[in-house]
């Protein structure tokens, strides 16, 4: 099969029901261009791990078969640093990119991935759409980002230069409890909001414009990254305005929780879309279809087919991968029994058996049709499977 042709770009102002940004060198950040969704060179693929340590194995598996120098996004300054010292521990020269670093390690470790001489940057979503190096060869996610449009945008980077490049998503189902803590964290209450606009008015925020930093230290009891959301809050109400230097002064006095109504709406309804874009970024993770399809429907693109034949889904069908793998160490590597060592247990499956695959994880055996069990995955409900695909 042929990688397709034609893929129509959408025909709405927006390229999402919500809004994506792709950076290419040379332009400035938060600039929206047409470069095109479908790239024929960038294939997608989803590995699905069970726990931490076989995630890092599976990480590091992927750095000892792929040529050239990429970049591995994680979704916490703890893990990127994790990440960092796991890999450097096997040997990989990697560096580290988040904004608890110095500005001179930053950009010392920037340079070095730009000249070539890593073999990956360990980063949080501030590095990478815009950094001018066009051969990067392959973009992993150590955590699932929370939304499609992120995951698009991250990955945006790969294959520039117009060679093949992997973008691998290292899917645990426990990634969704790091990104549901950070959209808590992104969206403030009613209480939050109202505590800002009272700390500005007594630092005397209508008077003279006053900067971020002084304001976070009159909030303690709200986060740091609190503070400046709700600041953008304010700012599109028309309560504040910002000024040069990240310096912001209150336009309305007297605030009561009743001039906060509409801003409350918008927030809720800003919640609400967050966890929309969560729940398509893990219906993406766990589905069996084409990535490329799903990645350019989520974006509104007009798709004349099926597959792009160059995907994991597209490359190794379901049925494909539920069968034994010809080389019995690849399951050894993550931590799975071989096939010899299932041979040498072989046994007849029983109702209430555990049994594994590589697609689906581990279910239990709810009953026996013949050839066919039917089997209970926690992550994908009911699944009806020859028996001679099972590792139990």
């Amino acid at each position: 099969m042929q990688a397709p042709e034609k893929v129509t770009e959408p025909k709405r102002a927006t390229s999402s029901p919500y809004s994506i940004q792709t950076f290419q060198p040379g332009q400035e950040d938060g600039q929206i261009i047409d470069a095109g969704f479908y790239r024929s060179n960038i294939r997608y693929e989803v590995i699905r791990v069970t726990n931490e340590a076989e995630k890092k194995q599976q990480l590091a598996q992927l750095l000892k078969e792929t040529e050239g120098t990429g970049i591995i996004y994680a979704s916490t300054i703890r893990n990127v640093e994790a990440v960092t010292d796991y890999l450097k521990g096997l040997g990989f020269d990697v560096a580290r990119y988040h904004g608890k670093l110095g500005k001179r390690e930053r950009e010392e470790n920037q340079q070095r991935f730009i000249n070539g001489e890593l073999k990956a940057m360990a980063a949080i979503n501030i590095f990478g759409p815009s950094i001018d190096k066009p051969d990067i060869s392959f973009v992993v996610h150590y955590n699932m980002p929370g939304s499609l449009d992120a995951y698009y945008q991250e990955t945006s980077c790969a294959g520039r230069d117009g060679k093949p490049a992997r973008c691998t998503l290292l899917y645990q189902p426990e990634d969704r409890r790091i990104q549901s803590y950070l959209l808590g964290g992104r969206h403030p209450d009613a209480d939050e909001v109202l505590n800002v606009c009272n700390a500005l008015e007594r630092l005397g925020a209508d008077k003279a414009a006053i900067r971020l930093s002084a304001l976070q230290q009159a909030t303690d009891a709200v986060a740091k990254t609190k503070t400046r959301v709700i600041l953008s809050l304010l700012k599109e109400a028309g309560l504040v305005k910002e000024g040069r230097g990240a310096q912001f002064q209150l336009l309305k006095t007297g605030l009561q929780m009743s001039d906060l109504a509409e801003l409350g709406v918008s927030h809720e309804d800003r919640t609400e879309t967050d966890q929309e874009k969560l729940e398509r970024m893990i219906a993406y993770a766990q589905s069996a279809l084409c990535r490329w399809k799903l990645i350019l429907g989520y974006f509104g693109a007009e798709i004349e087919w099926q597959n792009c034949s160059h995907c994991d889904n597209c490359l190794h069908p379901v049925q494909q991968q539920m069968r034994p793998p010809k080389d019995p160490d690849r399951l050894r590597f993550t931590g799975l029994p071989s096939i010899a060592d299932k041979r040498a247990k072989e046994k007849s499956i029983e109702k209430g058996d555990s049994v594994t695959l590589p697609k689906y994880g581990t279910g239990e055996v709810q009953a026996i049709e013949g050839d066919k069990l039917v089997i209970n995955f926690p992550d994908y409900g009911i699944k009806k499977i020859k028996c001679d695909w099972l590792l139990q």
